[in-house]
C-alpha cells in the first residue's frame, strides 16, 4: 500500500510538467523584438491587467524621437508606425494568453484523469471494503470534476477551437486596421486608432472566444434555416413566374404549379420560427 502511494505520487510529480505546456505550445520569446522604454515604464491598466499597457503619456518609437503619441498626431506615416508598436504589444500579450489557455485545459484535464485512474486503481488493490469505498468515491469525485470543469468552464469547447475564434476574431479588426492606413490624420486620427487596436487586442480573451464559439453554436440551426428559406425563396419566385406567364399551359398545369408554390409557402412559414433568431440577414 505505502509503496503504491509513494509512486502515486511520483507519478503526479511527473505530470506536473504538463504546467510548462503553455510555453512549448509557442516560440519563446513570445515576441522577436521589444521597443525600447528606458524612462517610460509601462504602466497597469484599470489596475487589473496581468500585463502591463503602453505609456501614451512617455513612449517612444525610439529613444531620439519625440514621444510617439505626440509624433502620431501630426501625421499618418508616425501614426502607423505608433500602430504598429500597438500591435506588436498586443500580439505578444495574445501569444502567451493563448499558450496559457492551452496549458490550463491540459494541466487540468490531466491532473484529474490522472488522479480518477490512479484513485480508481489503487481501490482493486487495498483491502478493507471501507478503504475500497472511500478511493471508489474519490474516483468518481475526480472523474465528475472533471467533466463539470470541462461543461460549466469551457462549455464543452475545447481551448485548440477557442484559440482559432480568437485569431478569427482579430483578423477581422486588423483588416479594418490595415484598410485606414491610408487616410490623413484629419479622417483617421490617432485616438480612433489606438480605439481600434484596442478592440483587437481586447478579443484576445478567453470569454471572448468562447461567446463566439457558443453563439456559432446556438445560431447554426438557425443559419441553415435561412439558407435553406433563401432557396425556397427562389423556388417560389420561379412558381410565380411561370405562373404569370401561364398562357401555354392547360388549366391542369397552372394548378399544379399554384398547388406547388403554397407547399413552398408553406415551408416557408415553418422555417421562419427558427429563422427569428438567426445572426445572418436575409436580405430584402
Amino acid at each position: 500500500m505505502r509503496a503504491t502511494i509513494v509512486g502515486i505520487g511520483l507519478s503526479a510529480i511527473l505530470l506536473s510538467g504538463c504546467g510548462t505546456i503553455g510555453s512549448k505550445a509557442r516560440v519563446n520569446p513570445s515576441s522577436v523584438a521589444m521597443y525600447a522604454t528606458d524612462g517610460c515604464s509601462l504602466v497597469p491598466a484599470l489596475g487589473t491587467s496581468r500585463y502591463n499597457s503602453i505609456d501614451l503619456d512617455c513612449f517612444k518609437l525610439s529613444q531620439d524621437e519625440e514621444p510617439a503619441y505626440r509624433l502620431a498626431r501630426v501625421d499618418a506615416v508616425n501614426r502607423n508606425r505608433f500602430e504598429s508598436a500597438l500591435l506588436l504589444h498586443a500580439d505578444s500579450i495574445c501569444e502567451v494568453e493563448k499558450g496559457s489557455l492551452v496549458a490550463n485545459e491540459a494541466l487540468g484535464n490531466a491532473t484529474l484523469s490522472f488522479a480518477a485512474t490512479a484513485l480508481s486503481t489503487v481501490s482493486t488493490i487495498v483491502g478493507g471494503e471501507q478503504a475500497k469505498s472511500i478511493l471508489s468515491g474519490g474516483a468518481a469525485l475526480a472523474s465528475g470534476t472533471r467533466d463539470n470543469v470541462n461543461a460549466n468552464f469551457y462549455k464543452n469547447q475545447i481551448s485548440q477551437a477557442i484559440t482559432k475564434a480568437i485569431d478569427s476574431e482579430r483578423h477581422k479588426v486588423l483588416t479594418d486596421l490595415i484598410a485606414k492606413r491610408t487616410l490623413a490624420v484629419e479622417d483617421y486620427p490617432v485616438d480612433e486608432m489606438i480605439r481600434l487596436v484596442n478592440r483587437y487586442h481586447q478579443s484576445c480573451s478567453f470569454q471572448y472566444g468562447l461567446q463566439i464559439l457558443l453563439d456559432a453554436a446556438v445560431n447554426r440551426e438557425g443559419v441553415n434555416a435561412v439558407l435553406q428559406d433563401r432557396n425556397l425563396a427562389a423556388v417560389a419566385e420561379n412558381l410565380r413566374s411561370a405562373i404569370v406567364n401561364s398562357a401555354s399551359l392547360t388549366p391542369e398545369g397552372v394548378t399544379a404549379l399554384k398547388k406547388k408554390l403554397s407547399e413552398v409557402e408553406l415551408q416557408r412559414a415553418t422555417l421562419s420560427q427558427v429563422t427569428q433568431g438567426a445572426n445572418v440577414s436575409t436580405g430584402p
